[in-house]
């Protein structure tokens, strides 16, 4: 990301894992960054994903996900399961190096993410 300060962001993927959109979203100080749900939420909803990545940078170079990290992405989960919106990944980025939620089998415990089967909105009301 190539920032000095965390920063948070995101892209939005179509069914086929396609890139429909990539922001970043907040910008905080130079150990922390703040995300505000209602920014994200729009930016989900004004693209449309399927799927959506969750990107943040650790300035201070450690590739490590913190509990801070996973509770807040398990926030982000359950903000986005009723909109049938999956988490895909969520990758903090470090200078040249980075860590991924997914291939350390973060996600296989937070609902609404990757291992999540694509399920039927409850809400919709089937036009037969």
């Amino acid at each position: 990301m190539g920032e000095t300060d965390e920063c948070f962001a995101a892209m939005c993927l179509d069914n086929k894992l396609g890139l429909i959109a990539a922001d970043i979203l907040d910008k905080g100080t130079i150990d922390a960054v703040e995300i505000h749900p209602r920014r994200l939420v729009d930016f989900a909803l004004t693209n449309k994903p399927a799927y959506i990545v969750l990107l943040h940078n650790h300035p201070s170079g450690d590739t490590i996900i913190s509990d801070a990290d996973i509770t807040t992405t398990t926030h982000i989960a359950q903000i986005f399961e009723p909109f049938n919106i999956i988490i895909l990944d969520h990758i903090v980025v470090t200078g040249n190096n980075f860590i991924s939620f997914s291939q350390n089998n973060v996600l296989s415990s937070i609902r609404g993410v990757e291992n999540a089967k694509r399920k039927p909105n409850k809400d919709r009301i089937p036009l037969n």
